[in-house]
């Protein structure tokens, strides 16, 4: 049943009649939120490739709703699920896990952030180089919440770019161009030059697309 949630018409909220806005209620996923169609998709594609089979643990760093989801779709396929969290995991999240199986671990020492965003946002290009638009993605959100613990301009910026350059294959020009706006200023502030003409020349392409 995941991924079959209902729409609702918004009619109070947009009552013109020329106009008709739809609500996806995702809350109503098995697990309570969007991440269950990653999570199921990550685990089924796993299990078609011959990558994953029953019996292997799957390990994800996560203190939200993917890794919930994650760890009941392992449950259902026959996956051990290890949870690699941080103290700042709701106890509701911690107690969702334990009941469906997970094993938890938690760390409690800082990691190098930069290192890690600078990584998974490179994971992100090679991801979208693939055709995996959605892991893709997902992976250079996480970047950028990993550069936002930084106080390096110049990790955020090339992160940015990343994502832009990532949204931008995806097809999603309007918020590539965004997310390339914020990695050309970022550049500009630090006059890192190498940046700011990179994300210039991607805007350009972007405005190429959208005449």
């Amino acid at each position: 049943c995941i991924g079959r949630t209902p729409l609702v018409r918004l009619s109070r909220c947009f009552p013109s009649r020329r106009l008709e806005v739809l609500s996806k209620l995702e809350m109503l996923n098995p697990c309570g939120s969007m991440k269950d169609r990653p999570a199921r998709y990550i685990v089924e594609q796993g299990l078609a490739e011959g990558s994953l089979c029953p019996g292997m643990r799957l390990v994800e760093s996560t203190s939200g709703n993917l890794g919930v989801a994650l760890a009941a779709v392992a449950r259902l396929h026959g996956l051990a699920f290890t949870a690699v969290v941080d103290p700042n995991t709701t106890t509701t999240n911690l107690r969702l896990l334990h009941l469906y199986g997970a094993t938890v671990e938690m760390v409690t020492e800082r990691g190098d952030d930069a290192l890690i965003a600078i990584v998974q946002s490179s994971i992100g290009l090679l991801l979208s180089c693939r055709n995996k638009p959605d892991e893709a993605v997902n992976a250079c959100r996480s970047a950028l919440e990993h550069a936002e613990q930084t106080d390096d301009p110049q990790t955020s910026g090339r992160v940015l770019l990343r994502f832009g350059q990532v949204l931008w294959m995806a097809g999603d020009h309007d918020q590539a161009k965004s997310y390339l706006d914020r990695a050309q200023q970022t550049a500009a502030q630090m006059n890192l030059r190498i940046l700011q003409q990179t994300a210039a020349d991607w805007l350009s392409r972007c405005g190429a697309e959208n005449k």
